[in-house]
């Protein structure tokens, strides 16, 4: 997947070759593993390339191993906006620090994310959710389509 904004061009695609806690990993500035998935559990790792002007930095996000691999992500100003399954996560490319982490829901797999007026929508199997972006570190009560 691709996605790019006026400042960022950000890759992801998923690292079949990572496990967790082994030393034989690619390379990655950041390992990020919100969830605290360990080696039992079923986990995917994201591999997120972020091309900042001259500079390239990569990225490994840990997390559930449903939900879908392409059309998870969002870019808006700074902030990459990604969705594992039931969680966003919202990676500062500038700091390539995590802003956000929240669970949406608890109930099916949500598999794609789509901008949509000034928010985002979240289309899952049991339901379709809409958040606004100037709202979104409330994540709460987000509208039920």
């Amino acid at each position: 997947m691709f996605i790019e904004n006026e400042i960022y061009k950000v890759k992801i695609i998923r690292d079949e070759t990572f496990t967790l806690n082994s030393t034989d990993n690619k390379p990655y500035h950041c390992v990020f593993n919100p969830d605290d998935m360990k080696r039992s559990d079923y986990y995917k790792v994201l591999s997120i390339t972020v091309e900042y002007f001259d500079s390239e930095k990569r990225i490994a996000l840990i997390g559930s191993l449903f939900g879908a691999d392409e059309d998870i992500a969002l870019l808006d100003g700074n902030d990459l906006i990604i969705l594992m399954n039931t969680t966003i996560t919202v990676i500062n490319c500038q700091t390539l620090s995590i802003s956000l982490h929240k669970a949406i829901a608890k109930g099916g797999i949500y598999f794609s994310m789509h901008r949509f007026d000034n928010g985002f929508v979240i289309y899952g199997e049991l339901e379709i959710l809409k958040y606004f972006l100037h709202v979104i570190n409330t994540c709460v009560n987000p509208i039920r389509i």
